[in-house]
Parts: structure tokens; C-alpha cells; sequence
């Protein structure tokens, strides 16, 4: 895989020539089968619930189309569950429905800005606690800052910086 910043990305990849004769299906006697498999389901039944990690969720909310769309994919590849809005207003009614974990917002945008948008969660008890990184070209960090903002990061985007942002917001604190 290559990638070149601005312009996206090439993957190459080979695939093996030699063909194989296809597989003759032998016979299956359901009646042996049957004890194996009620076995399986009973350890199955009996395990302890698994303790897998869950997928975060992250709402990227951006007017821009390809801004968004180099989020989501970025955010995918780090294995995150992507929400997309393309507007504050579109955020919010995502939100009541579905809270994500974490916030990436620009703060540019019809309809609701970012400004606006950071205000009304964070003076919301249910949505106070998510945390908002915000992705944007406005020089207003201080303000952000003020309103509630737990990272800012300005334009160009360094995605390395931003996972690492989102990854140490995501993590649970010890304290």
C-alpha cells in the first residue's frame, strides 16, 4: 500500500496463479455429527461471556464531503465505528438517538456551527461527558478551549495526531 498525502491511496496486490481441483464433498453421517455438536453448544452455553473490546463509536461532523469522507475511512481502517453529519443539526438529532463516544467536529458549518454545537452539549448532563476534538481552520483555539473542547487541531489534518488524540481520549483514565 502507498500513500500520498492530497491525493489518496494505491493498493497492489497478487494473486496465485495455480488452480486447484475442487474438492469432492464427503459424505456426512448427521447422526454421528449430532453428539459433537450438542457438546459445542453446551460449552458454548457454559463459557463465560466474552470480554472482547467494543467498538467506539466516533461522530465526525463536517460540512466539507471529502473531509468527512477521509475521516471515515481513516477512522475505519483504526478499526472505530464511524457516524457521519454533515451539520450541526444533523449531529444532534444523531446524538438523541445514538451518543457516540467521542466528537470530531469542524467548526465552520450552516445551520449549527461548532460553536453552537459544543454550547448545547456541553450544557446537557447526558451529553456533557463526551469528549470533542475539533478538526478545523478557524484560529479560535482559546475559544473552543473555553467552551469545553478536550483537543484542537487545526488544518492540514495529521491523522497520526488525531488517532493519537482520539486513542488517549478513549482510554480509560486509572485515577
Amino acid at each position: 500500500a502507498e500513500r500520498t498525502l492530497g491525493q489518496g491511496s494505491t493498493f497492489t496486490f497478487t494473486l496465485p496463479a495455480k488452480i486447484f481441483p475442487e474438492a469432492q464433498d464427503p459424505k456426512i453421517n448427521v447422526l454421528t455429527l449430532m453428539p459433537e455438536l450438542k457438546g459445542n453448544i453446551q460449552q458454548a452455553a457454559l463459557a463465560p461471556p466474552s470480554t472482547a473490546k467494543l467498538q467506539k463509536t466516533i461522530l465526525v461532523v463536517d460540512d466539507e464531503p471529502h473531509i468527512r469522507q477521509l475521516l471515515h475511512q481513516e477512522l475505519e481502517t483504526a478499526n472505530y465505528h464511524v457516524q457521519i453529519a454533515a451539520d450541526g443539526m444533523d449531529a444532534l438529532q444523531q446524538i438523541k438517538i445514538t451518543p457516540p463516544d467521542l466528537i470530531v467536529l469542524d467548526m465552520m458549518m450552516p445551520n449549527i456551527n461548532g460553536f453552537d454545537l459544543i454550547a448545547v452539549l456541553k450544557s446537557n448532563p447526558t451529553t456533557l461527558g463526551i469528549p470533542i476534538v475539533v478538526v478545523s481552520v478557524t484560529q479560535d483555539e482559546e475559544r473552543c478551549r473555553g467552551l469545553g473542547v478536550d483537543r484542537y487541531l487545526g488544518i492540514p489534518i495529521f491523522i497520526d495526531m488525531l488517532l493519537n488524540d482520539i486513542k488517549t481520549l478513549l482510554t480509560p483514565s486509572l485515577d
